[in-house]
């Protein structure tokens, strides 16, 4: 199921097949939105060319190159919404419009590998992240950069957020081990970090078949339990099975996968004599 929906995000990226795959199952029609995918096979073009850029670029070049990606993708973004491109049905999808968000990300790799990575730099890191994040907010704001489809929000939105949340990547990493970052080592935040990926992945479609099959037994839940209880059973119902599917994905497909991982690493008596 991972693998099939993957495909279908890397599909959906590739040939812009829109914002749904459409199938007949005997006379019924559904939708199957896939939309969520194309940020998954942005990923998947950055991290097929970044271990080549790390393979032979030195660190001050890698570091130079994500400086530009960082605070170049804004203005490509807001030359191109200038221009007429649309925000959510052409600049969304492609991907080097996303890949600032990533470069932060490997920016803060740099720095935990580096001689500055330390608690006060961390501390300072994330004062200047967050600075810079209200400093966009409260120059674009009078160009409308809260607003939608506006040049100044299609352009520094992803901005702002991207830049609080390498923030508290960054205290997050500084203190790892620590009583502050204990909620992110609990038991359940590692059984859902163990199974976001597949839910990321499959959390839309059950959505969508959820409401195909209301839709199929001619049901309207918000007639039947009002706005408030409809969406607390339609919540209920997709969380559950999409934890549930999840859990068989990672435990019948993900697991046995990872496990072959064994006969593609050297044993370590050859790791350590080369």
């Amino acid at each position: 199921m991972v693998i099939l929906a993957h495909c279908l995000s890397a599909l959906q990226i590739g040939v812009n097949t829109g914002d749904v795959l459409t199938g007949q199952i005997g006379l019924c029609e559904i939708r199957i939105n896939v939309q969520h995918g194309a940020s998954l096979a942005v990923e998947e073009h950055f991290y097929l060319i970044w271990p080549l850029l790390v393979r032979f670029l030195s660190r001050v070049s890698l570091f130079a190159l994500t400086l530009i990606m960082v605070f170049g993708t804004p203005i490509l973004l807001g030359i191109c919404a200038y221009e007429g491109m649309d925000a959510e049905l052409e600049i969304y999808y492609y991907s080097f419009f996303r890949f600032d968000g990533l470069a932060l990300g490997a920016i803060l790799a740099l720095w935990v590998r580096s001689r500055y990575y330390s608690r006060e730099s961390a501390w300072k890191l994330a004062g200047f992240l967050v600075g810079f994040s209200l400093l966009v907010t409260a120059i674009g704001w009078p160009y409308g950069i809260m607003q939608t489809k506006t040049v100044a929000s299609a352009a520094l939105r992803y901005t702002q957020a991207q830049f609080v949340f390498a923030a508290a990547m960054a205290l997050a990493l500084a203190y790892r081990g620590t009583g502050a970052t204990s909620i992110l080592r609990c038991r359940f935040a590692g059984f859902t970090a163990g199974l976001s990926y597949c839910v990321y992945l499959i959390h839309s479609a059950l959505g969508d078949a959820y409401y195909w099959l209301l839709g199929a037994m001619q049901f309207n839940d918000v007639d039947h339990f009002g706005g408030v209880g409809a969406l607390v059973i339609r919540s209920l119902v997709i969380g559950t099975v999409t934890f549930g599917l999840a859990v068989l994905s990672k435990k019948f497909l993900e697991d046995p996968f990872l496990r072959l991982k064994r006969y593609f690493s050297y044993p370590d008596s050859v790791r350590t004599t080369s």
